[in-house]
């Protein structure tokens, strides 16, 4: 790679893990796009890793994880296309069906088992993952950092499990989007998921429910994927905590004038979505406010791009369409 030459896709195999274990002080590994067999998460165990992000197939499932007994960061989600979801959108990449993918059937037994025997784990990410109650059930109640950024099968169980987690205050939940507002991202979760015939978007989690999790404690980061209701709108405002707000939120959301009255918000994130200067425009009445950053929203990379927010706040816009 060092030359400049190419190198042959492959997988995140046993012998790979081995050298990463011998040879590496590093704490936090990365595979994204690279299968990653069951006997290269046990080959992990000797490097103790502190953090883990699995972006990719797991062929024969992830009850291994259990071998990694010092995890206390672990994030598990869909190998993205280039460009994250906008690619998928434009027709211009095929997802993973779900029999190669982590939406495998196994994900539910593995998952459970690999997570309940993680003693220092802290932090979980679930990205783009078809969930269910008996998943929901299983977590950790130790967590103090949830993120279910882009999951499907999340019901009002959340709201329950949620109660269960007195270390809990960073969370990432999935919202149901309106009929008006699916549009081609709603087709293209549909095409790579098996519903047997039922809507995708009516299996996230429901304003009512979301609202009641947000009013049940104060929050110090949240992350909001979906149709953003008034009713959950109105249940932010009395987030007194909140030091960080990250959303990705549709045309048939509500405005963000909430921000307003959230003492503490010092940053606001942007991520995966359309972005306008009327989305953006009630930011500026949030006093705290110090930055703003644009995650992958390819409108925001335009030179002619006027985001209206005054001079005090730092203003980021990066994508990984080309990293």
């Amino acid at each position: 790679a060092q030359r400049g030459e190419d190198i042959a896709f492959g997988a995140f195999d046993a012998a790979m893990a081995e050298a990463v274990a011998a040879h590496s002080q590093a704490k936090t590994l990365v595979v994204e796009s690279m299968p990653v067999s069951a006997a290269a998460l046990r080959a992990l165990a000797p490097a103790e890793l502190d953090t883990l992000a699995i972006a990719a197939r797991t062929p024969d499932g992830l009850a291994a994880l259990s071998a990694l007994q010092t995890l206390r960061q672990l994030s598990i989600g869909y190998a993205s296309a280039p460009g994250g979801w906008r690619a998928a959108f434009s027709g211009s990449y095929t997802p993973q069906k779900a029999s190669r993918g982590t939406y495998s059937p196994s994900l539910t037994k593995d998952l459970l088992a690999s997570l309940a025997a993680l003693p220092e784990l802290e932090a979980l990410t679930l990205r783009s993952c078809l969930l269910s109650d008996a998943v929901l059930d299983g977590l950790p109640r130790q967590l103090r950092q949830l993120d279910l950024y882009d999951c499907f099968g999340v019901t009002a169980r959340l709201v329950d499990v949620v109660a269960e987690m007195p270390n809990l205050r960073e969370l990432g939940l999935p919202l149901q989007v309106r009929a008006d507002a699916r549009g081609r991202r709603a087709a293209a979760a549909t095409a790579r998921i098996p519903t047997q015939g039922s809507d995708l978007h009516t299996r996230r989690l429901a304003s009512a429910d979301a609202a009641a999790i947000v009013r049940s404690r104060m929050w110090r980061r949240l992350r909001l994927d979906g149709t953003l209701t008034q009713e959950l709108a109105d249940a932010l405002r009395g987030q007194a905590e909140l030091v960080e707000l990250r959303l990705t939120i549709d045309a048939a959301s509500a405005p963000l004038g909430f921000v307003a009255s959230l003492p503490a918000l010092t940053r606001v994130v942007f991520e995966d979505m359309d972005v306008s200067k009327a989305v953006i425009a009630p930011l500026k009445a949030c006093k705290p406010l110090q930055e703003v950053a644009f995650d992958n929203c390819l409108s925001s990379l335009s030179e002619t791009f006027d985001h209206g927010l005054p001079a005090r706040v730092r203003v980021r816009s990066f994508t990984r369409r080309f990293q």
